[in-house]
Order: structure tokens, then sequence, then C-alpha cells
């Protein structure tokens, strides 16, 4: 159960197996997990997940926040999933569909690039190379078949550089295979500029 409050960003409450008790009791263990649970450090990645994925919820699953022109968006699919590496674990942010090709995208506060590439770079190359268990994942979500094509797109959000319209290591990113985001924070919202797609 995760909260996606602005001020309480992906609170929540993990291990939950009595299903039945939780929808008994859903406001108060919601409440309590979500709402009146200590903040903890500040989680700037954490609000802007929380903020792209209640957005995309209020749209059928549509992450309109992250739509170039002339294009449509990526489809919100889920958050967090963490899978099993031979050096321990790799975590999503968010993982997408976009058309028919997976999208993974990772969220940033910082403009730390090496990391993201590598991050971003590394999570793609296993739904790529387990592209058919993806699908079925995605076709349980979505409830309907979904057979995926490849390559998985790569996504990078992080800060837009004041001063700039587009971002300056768009082309970089775009030979690397890395489409960019940039992100300003606007009072309890955010701005978004999303480059151009990257073409395969």
């Amino acid at each position: 159960m995760i909260g996606l409050r602005p001020y309480r960003p992906q609170r929540g409450r993990s291990g939950i197996v009595d299903l039945a008790r939780l929808a008994r009791e859903f406001e108060g263990a919601y409440r309590e997990a979500c709402v009146d649970c200590d903040h903890g450090r500040p989680t700037p990645e954490k609000r802007l997940q929380s903020h792209l994925i209640s957005a995309a919820y209020r749209s059928d699953r549509r992450l309109d926040r992250l739509r170039h022109i002339h294009e449509e968006a990526p489809l919100f699919i889920t958050d967090e999933l963490s899978l099993p590496t031979e050096n321990g674990r790799i975590v999503c942010d968010i993982l997408a569909l976009h058309g028919a090709v997976p999208a993974v995208i990772e969220l940033k506060p910082g403009r730390q690039l090496t990391r993201l590439v590598a991050q971003v770079s590394g999570y793609a190359a296993l739904i790529d190379e387990h592209t058919d268990l993806f699908g079925e994942l995605y076709s349980v979500i979505l409830g309907r078949a979904v057979e995926l094509e490849s390559p998985c797109e790569r996504w990078i959000v992080w800060p837009h550089p004041s001063g700039h319209e587009a971002d300056p290591r768009e082309h970089e990113l775009a030979a690397l295979g890395v489409r960019v985001v940039g992100y300003t924070e606007v009072g309890e919202g955010f701005e978004f500029k999303v480059g151009a797609p990257i073409r395969v």
C-alpha cells in the first residue's frame, strides 16, 4: 500500500497478507501508513515519482506529462520493480509501455549522467533479454494481451537547467540511446520538457 500524496510521497506499508482485513480497515490503515506517518528525509525524487504516477492514474495510466508533441503518451505499468542480478538487485523507478515498446524511466533529483545511463541501460538490457516474460507481466497488469517489441526504450528524468530551452546534454544522451526529460519544480507540482524521440 503506497500513498502518492505530495507531502508523504511513496510512504506506505508492505507485507500485507490479509486483503479482506485491509478492505475493512482501509481508511485507518492508509491514514496510519501514508498520511500520519513521519515524513523522513527530504525526497525530491519520490515527490516527482508520486506526481507522475498519480497524474497517470487520473488519465487511464497515460503518462501525459511525459508526452512529446505528435506522440502518444507512455502508459504507466508499475514502479519500484526490483529484479535480482549477479551483483545483488536492480530497481526500476517507473516501468512503462510506449506503443508496443517497453520503457524504463529513471528519475533523479541531480544531473548524474554516468550513473543514470548505467542504471537505465542495465534494466533495459534485462527487459530485452526477457521480453516474453515482461510481456506476460504487462498483460497481467493491463488485463489484455501485450506483445512487446524490442529494443526497450531508456528514459531519464532529471532537473532541467535554467536558461536553456532544450537540455544541453540531449544530443549526447540520444547518441547513447537514452531519451531525456527535464523537470522544473513549480509550486507544489512540476513542469516538464520532453526531449525528442530516439531514432533506432
